[in-house]
């Protein structure tokens, strides 16, 4: 279910974009050629620079700059965390509490490149949670992340026991599938199960902050994949 890079809104010195899963925010450093967010049709012909990154799979808002002064604007509300974001995020299981924080430390996982863990000497973290919809077997939750470390929601997610139910780094699995949940799932003849997402469902819901003077605020709706499963476990739990 691929979707497409859109243009929310457009300032004089921003433009805030909705940038799908599976696109890069930047080049890839031994790759140029997948795709990212700069080498789109919509923005392939305009001088912008990326004020912040999302992960490759996480889809949602995102803002590009369009002079260094901006940018350097922007960077400095980033690093006083003078920009607010919430992320949307399909976990395993219910959590008990319908609000939560998350304020373990996060440092690199020596024994896995590319990872990170909860660790007491790590740097101190801090993401609010809160639950928006319960499945049963899986929920949907909101997250806010104070601080703003690698990995920082889905580490913390795991660790508070509800990873989200695709990632292949700090989760359960790789894909999901229907018969996992499905307990009348039948698969027509001989056909290999389609797993009905394969991507960690992590989005990028809203962004605010104050800029030249006044307040913005810019949301994403949640993408196409992620509410075709939300439907699917929404059926399967009456």
């Amino acid at each position: 279910m691929k979707t497409k890079l859109s243009i929310i809104a457009e300032e004089e010195d921003f433009i805030i974009v909705n940038k799908p899963a599976g696109m890069l925010s930047i080049p890839d450093r031994y790759d140029p050629e997948k795709p990212h967010l700069r080498s789109d049709r919509l923005l392939a012909d305009r001088e912008l620079l990326v004020v912040h990154r999302l992960d490759k799979f996480t889809s949602g808002v995102m803002i590009l700059a369009k002079s260094a002064e901006a940018h350097a604007t922007f960077s400095d509300l980033f690093a006083t965390r003078k920009v607010a974001k919430t992320y949307h995020a399909l976990v395993d299981g219910s959590p008990q509490r319908e609000r939560w924080a998350s304020t373990h430390a996060i440092g690199r996982d020596p024994h896995t490149p590319g990872s990170m863990k909860v660790d007491r000497r790590g740097k101190p973290s801090h993401t609010d949670f809160c639950c928006l919809e319960r499945y049963g077997v899986a929920s949907l939750v909101a997250a806010t992340p104070v601080t703003g470390r690698t990995h920082q929601i889905r580490v913390h997610l795991k660790h508070d026991g509800h990873p989200l139910i695709v990632d292949p780094q700090y989760g359960k699995r790789i894909a999901l599938l229907l018969s996992e949940y499905k307990r009348s799932y039948r698969r027509s003849g001989e056909a290999q199960e389609r797993p009905i997402l394969s991507r960690t469902p992590l989005h990028a819901a809203e962004i605010a902050f104050a800029y030249g003077g006044k307040q913005h605020a810019y949301t994403a709706p949640i993408p196409k994949d992620m509410k075709a499963v939300i439907h699917q476990l929404k059926k399967i739990t009456g």
